[in-house]
């Protein structure tokens, strides 16, 4: 009796956890939507359908004014005139630090903030020029990235859900971390330091009794064809700088973030890939299992966890399972609720559906190479310019920060240089996850016992091997592929 009840207690508590995992796999989509795919759960199975769904990311860009996307046709026009209204705020920018410069030709020691500021603005022309010229390219790997999540048609695996969700957390917990440190140095830099400035100088002055003219603080240091010393255009100058200076750089921010979430779900793809190819048994023990020999695709098959409702295999069996014949011995036998002549495959059948499913999985890796290979060149002369004006700022905010007193500046120029410092090794720290992950699909491949199949899917591992033992690589021009030995190097340098 005591064995009876803690059977059916175990019972329950699997139907709980099921259960709890249809109710888990609601909230996922919820999150999912967000960057990939619309869902739709049902209490039998899941249901997904593709759609294309702005990111947060595509909006982020587009509360700055750069990017357009697939906008309804009655309010593009009102966003052309935000959008341009934008880009000559930038374009001013450019003539203004660019005259300061010139101004100063003679003195450009005093003016090393200055040059820091003009550095982190080419980095924003050039990602503009990106988004503003290239559109089409990046719409392109945009769109693929959204779709590359589904190998098999529209069904998704809890293990599958599970590779999801971790990437989209992993995405969301880098980009918000740069974004605070960001945010919080930007302002520092344009709202706080001026202030604390102008109030510091007017103490100094009251202390000492002196009589003299205090000097025009700004929170950027541009040039302007007017003075502004005088109120109330220094009122209005002051107010314009500020809200220029914060504008261009949650701008850089947000195309930073857009930049390094496109890289984290694509590593994660990778992972995701290798994780189908690692349980190919198993896998296609509940495609056989769920509809015959019709694929995925097919209208009339029912989900992944329908099939695991209708034949109750364990989940440590179909790992088990590493060849034809034991699939074979885990159909089920005449004495089950189904009919035996339904659930006999021949090895040949099962052979096919091997295949096949190797075949999807080689196409959909083939695809994540192009993607990556358009990714790469699309940035790879952005990313050099990045690393290479980066440097010289590390070099000139350092230096900066060596020679003044530690003080409200002092705090200013070391937020300033933390971000930069920042941005670079998120930057690596994602391309070296890219790099490992695509080479964990070989890892996968060769995990899943594919000597034991047949020639002709020998032979489709081995080509899969060999192009998967080269691992995907984001390159920064002169500099090379992105990775921590990259950033390694480059901060060696700097400091020595």
């Amino acid at each position: 009796m005591r064995t009876t009840r803690k059977t059916t207690s175990t019972k329950k508590t699997r139907a709980d956890e099921d259960e709890m995992e249809n109710s888990d796999y609601g909230h996922e989509s919820s999150v999912v939507i967000v960057f990939t795919i619309s869902c739709s759960v049902h209490t039998c199975g899941v249901t997904v359908s593709t759609s294309s769904r702005e990111t947060r990311y595509e909006w982020f860009l587009r509360i700055m004014g750069m990017w357009r996307g697939d906008m309804d046709p009655s309010r593009a026009k009102l966003y052309t005139l935000f959008s341009a209204a934008a880009h000559i705020l930038i374009a001013y920018s450019t003539v203004g630090l660019t005259m300061e410069l010139y101004l100063h030709r003679n003195d450009l020691l005093s003016k090393l903030e200055t040059i820091a500021v003009s550095i982190s603005h080419v980095i924003l022309c050039l990602k503009l020029y990106v988004l503003d010229f290239r559109t089409g390219e990046v719409q392109t790997i945009v769109n693929a990235i959204k779709g590359n999540f589904f190998i098999h048609g529209d069904e998704l695996s809890t293990e599958n859900r599970l590779v999801i969700k971790k990437v989209l957390r992993h995405a969301k917990i880098i980009t918000m971390s740069y974004f605070a440190v960001g945010a919080t140095a930007s302002v520092m830099y344009h709202l706080m330091s001026p202030i604390v400035t102008r109030m510091h100088d007017e103490a100094e002055q009251r202390e000492h009794n002196a009589t003299h003219e205090t000097e025009v603080i700004l929170p950027q240091k541009i040039w302007f064809p007017f003075d502004e010393s005088q109120s109330p255009i220094y009122e209005i100058v002051y107010v314009y700088t500020a809200l220029i200076g914060l504008q261009e750089t949650f701008s850089l921010m947000m195309i930073q973030m857009f930049s390094m979430a496109l890289m984290i779900y694509l590593s994660g793809q990778f992972e995701l890939l290798g994780e189908e190819l690692r349980s190919t048994s198993s896998n296609v023990a509940l495609r056989l299992q769920a509809g015959g020999r019709a694929p995925l695709q097919s209208a009339g098959r029912l989900s992944m966890m329908e099939a695991r409702s209708v034949i109750p295999i364990t989940s440590d069996r179909l790992a088990s399972m590493q060849n034809v014949e034991d699939f074979l011995s885990l159909l089920p036998s005449s004495e089950t609720e189904l009919d035996s002549t339904e659930s006999e495959f021949s090895t040949s059948v099962v052979q096919k559906e091997m295949e096949q499913y190797l075949v999807e999985c080689i196409k959909h890796h083939q695809k994540l190479l192009d993607v990556s290979e358009k990714l790469d060149t699309l940035w790879t002369t952005v990313f050099f310019v990045q690393f290479l004006t980066a440097s010289l700022l590390i070099c000139f905010l350092g230096f900066q920060a060596m020679t003044m007193p530690i003080d409200h500046n002092f705090m200013k120029m070391l937020g300033y240089l933390s971000t930069v410092v920042t941005q670079l090794g998120l930057f690596c720290a994602i391309g070296s996850n890219l790099m490992t992950q695509s080479e964990a699909v070989y890892n996968a491949v060769y995990d899943s016992e594919w000597y034991r199949q047949s020639a002709h899917y020998t032979f489709c591992t081995a080509m899969i091997m060999m192009r998967a033992q080269r691992p995907v690589q984001i390159t920064a021009g002169w500099f090379g592929t992105l990775s921590l030995p990259l950033y390694a190097s480059i901060t060696v340098r700097i400091v020595k």
